[in-house]
């Protein structure tokens, strides 16, 4: 009989220690906002333009990421019962814009780091001379820069959350 109750006892003390600790459990509410800021550079063809101005819209962004996460965080919180609290986490998530990649970090152009413009050999005007022999006489080169539509931010933040007491 001791054994019984020594048991019982036992898994009282380890219930009464759990219930504290599975009430104080934090819990939190993840959502994912992204910002897009068209990109205008001054001069549609300079590298250092387009970056600066790439740059600049990534920045400007940001704060339209942080409010659509918290819309989508108080959305969430209403469905499952719950108030938002304080911010506990953000993270900057990689992103596609286009068929380009323009992520976080150093800006990666289409035509490598940094690199929105780029000299591509074109035509090359040839004649025959004697005999029936090619002769090169001109090769044109163009410039071509990319501007990337938008600059955008991903964001995905993590506030914590409490239930919401029910009055009636």
């Amino acid at each position: 009989m001791s054994r019984r109750w020594l048991l019982a006892v036992s898994i009282l003390a380890a219930l009464a220690l759990a219930a504290p600790a599975a009430a104080d459990s934090t819990m939190s509410i993840t959502a994912t906002g992204t910002g897009s800021v068209r990109v205008v550079p001054h001069n549609r063809k300079s590298d250092a333009s387009i970056g600066a101005a790439y740059a600049a819209a990534r920045r400007a962004s940001v704060p339209a990421a942080f409010a659509q996460a918290h819309v989508l965080a108080l959305r969430y919180a209403r469905a499952a019962g719950l108030t938002v609290g304080s911010i506990v986490a953000v993270s900057d998530a990689q992103n596609q814009n286009g068929p380009f990649f323009y992520g976080p970090g150093p800006f990666f152009g289409p035509f490598g780091p940094g690199q929105f413009c780029h000299v591509f050999p074109a035509h090359k005007q040839t004649r025959f001379g004697p005999g029936n022999k090619r002769t090169v006489v001109k090769v044109k080169r163009h410039r071509t820069c990319i501007v990337p539509p938008f600059g955008s931010t991903t964001l995905t933040v993590t506030y914590s959350a409490t239930r919401r007491i029910v009055t009636s």
